[in-house]
């Protein structure tokens, strides 16, 4: 059981795009679902303000808790960042609230005007053609519609900055490289030849 395991880890877990999907779905899982909480407080709400931004709101509060389950499994599992030194932890942190500060604000302005502004006018369009009230239009359809499709571009954009800019690992040079093999090949025979001359003794 433990061999089939390893295979299917080192087959299926290795892969680092592999690995930043699995994160991105946990990540995704964890914006949804704290989309959804947040959605149905501040739509239900008695305050002006937060019902009729009811989408932009739930949105802020799903992006900030993505962005801390992102850095976290970004850093640990996917680019497998291994320094904790204050230095680099802030810059990896801070970039990575950086970056999804920025797809945070897309996201929101166009929820805000997708959604919460509706300025395709596709709500009256559902009333019209498929019969739904304006509350179930507006509120699911339209909501969880540009939720998904701005979802995935979202997604894309982290991904490339991680990759190219926050997590990018460093090249080793070809002397440091060669220097690498030399000894990986080198070591087993000074081994041997220790070993040897502790049996002689």
């Amino acid at each position: 059981m433990k061999k089939l395991w390893e295979k299917l880890k080192k087959e299926f877990f290795i892969a680092e795009t592999l690995r930043y999907l699995i994160i991105g779905l946990v990540t995704t899982a964890c914006t949804l679902l704290g989309a959804y909480v947040f959605k149905t407080i501040f739509a239900a709400s008695s305050i002006p303000f937060f019902a009729k931004n009811f989408a932009t709101l739930s949105t802020a509060m799903g992006c900030l808790i993505a962005a801390i389950v992102a850095f976290f499994g970004n850093k640990i599992y996917v680019f497998k960042s291994k320094s904790w030194k204050p230095l680099v932890v802030i810059k990896e942190f801070f970039g990575t609230l950086g970056s999804r500060s920025f797809a945070f604000v897309m996201l929101t302005l166009g929820m805000n005007l997708f959604v919460d502004r509706d300025i395709f006018h596709l709500v009256p369009f559902f009333q019209k053609h498929f019969g739904w009230d304006e509350h179930f239009a507006q509120k699911v359809v339209l909501f969880w519609m540009f939720r998904l499709i701005l979802g995935a571009f979202e997604i894309a954009f982290n991904y490339i900055i991680n990759k190219l800019l926050l997590f990018r690992k460093k090249k080793t040079k070809p002397q440091e490289a060669s220097a690498q093999e030399l000894a990986t090949e080198v070591a087993p025979a000074v081994q041997a030849a220790e070993t040897e001359t502790a049996a002689e003794e």
